[in-house]
């Protein structure tokens, strides 16, 4: 399963809804890791490929998300 784009939408649906609730509480099921990442950032396009690969390799058992900082700002 490749990494999963996340909008702001779908991180408050699927991740935690941080406009309405005052104390975390993940909604997911699975354990999930969120890369918070731009297009121009060297390091964000280094881990790309790492993230990818832990993605294929912890299918079904993890998650791996990424939400882009200059288009959900």
């Amino acid at each position: 399963m490749p990494t999963i784009q996340l909008t702001t939408k779908d991180f408050k649906e699927k991740i935690f809804n941080y406009e309405t609730e005052t104390e975390w509480k993940y909604n997911g099921t699975l354990p999930a890791i969120i890369d918070f990442y731009a297009d121009w950032c060297g390091p964000c396009r280094m881990v790309a490929p790492v993230l990818e690969e832990l993605s294929e390799e912890y299918k079904d058992r993890l998650l791996i998300y990424k939400v882009n900082t200059d288009a959900e700002s």
